[in-house]
């Protein structure tokens, strides 16, 4: 966890930072995330990508989003894991992403 004094910080910069640990946490293969905890989660993480808050949503995908997807694909992360339990928005956004790296996210599923 990144500790800082974060007086001064911008809130914008904050919320990047808290999704951004969040997308670790998630992807953390020490401290696995249970199922029930990554179905609740993902449920939270499809209604901010919906939401009409823009920096909420985008810090959600580019941040949480993405660093689960960079785990996955440096670090060994089982992407198996959370591909029940992905929205539509969530799994719609990973597949773009997917297409822009030019790669192919193991165990992420078109449906």
């Amino acid at each position: 966890m990144i500790e800082w004094d974060h007086e001064g910080i911008p809130t914008a910069l904050l919320i990047n930072v808290a999704f951004l640990e969040i997308g670790r946490a998630i992807a953390s293969k020490r401290n696995p995330v249970s199922d029930s905890d990554l179905k609740l989660l993902f449920a939270e993480i499809e209604r901010l990508l919906r939401s009409s808050d823009e920096h909420i949503s985008n810090a959600v995908a580019t941040d949480l989003l993405e660093a689960v997807w960079l785990a996955t694909h440096q670090s060994g992360f089982d992407f198996s894991r959370v591909n029940p339990h992905l929205g539509e928005e969530s799994r719609a956004y990973l597949i773009q992403w997917d297409a822009f790296q030019r790669t192919r996210t193991p165990g992420l599923k078109t449906r």
